[in-house]
């Protein structure tokens, strides 16, 4: 684990090759933002560790990064954040970024394939709610949108306007998920995914949870028709 500034600095080409599930399903993160009440976790014990760590708190921030244990088979890494700021409860901001980052020789648990369960440890019950954010990008060369975007209207005379995405919501909420923004560029198909879902630290899969949200985006569009 390290400095989260330390990993933010890394150039592309200390990244491996991006061949893993992130890539394959062209998500470039996930985001879990959890709340807790101070009496559900373990804040002592957490400082403790960053302290240990030399981890430095800026303006009642602990912030890290996980690098990868296995960059054969895990694509990823992991950010967090714990912001403990308010007086009742406490925020914690878990990120999975495409691209796997290989640690150091003297680099420390936890890696980026275990921080859910590592996390789980300070929380006072096994499991916690999260907001979830994510985006995909397909390239356009590959899918199109299943809806016809862009769109030039005339709102105002004179005035060129187009819309290049639609709002979408999910009543059923699958696998947590409420809405989606789909929006079309020049290059790239975007869809931001948002909701919230109940985390089980000790089973939690993050390969697992991508799978059943890239199907909810893969909906969302078609393979790319010659032209």
């Amino acid at each position: 684990m390290l400095a989260d500034d330390k990993v933010a600095v890394l150039s592309d080409t200390e990244k491996s090759v991006e061949t893993g599930r992130f890539a394959q399903a062209c998500c470039s993160y996930l985001e879990f933002h959890f709340r807790a009440a101070r009496d559900k976790f373990s804040l002592a014990d957490f400082v403790g560790f960053m302290k240990a760590g030399g981890f430095p708190r800026i303006s009642q921030r602990w912030a890290g990064a996980c690098l990868t244990q296995f960059q054969k088979e895990t694509d990823y890494h992991v950010h967090f954040g714990l912001n403990e700021a308010d007086d009742k409860e406490l925020e914690l901001l878990v990120s999975y970024h495409r691209g796997s980052i290989p640690p150091s020789e003297n680099e420390k648990e936890p890696f980026a394939e275990q921080f859910m369960a590592w996390i789980g440890q300070f929380f006072a019950a096994g499991y916690a709610n999260a907001d979830i954010r994510g985006q995909i990008s397909y390239p356009a060369m590959m899918r199109q949108s299943r809806y016809l975007l862009p769109v030039k209207v005339a709102i105002v005379p004179g005035l060129d306007t187009t819309i290049d995405g639609i709002s979408i919501d999910f009543p059923s909420r699958p696998n947590g998920v409420d809405t989606a923004r789909l929006t079309v560029g020049a290059k790239s198909i975007n869809i931001s995914l948002g909701g919230a879902v109940k985390v089980n630290f000790g089973a939690f899969d993050v390969y697992e949870y991508l799978s059943n949200v890239s199907l909810l985006a893969l909906g969302l569009t078609d393979i790319r028709k010659p032209v």
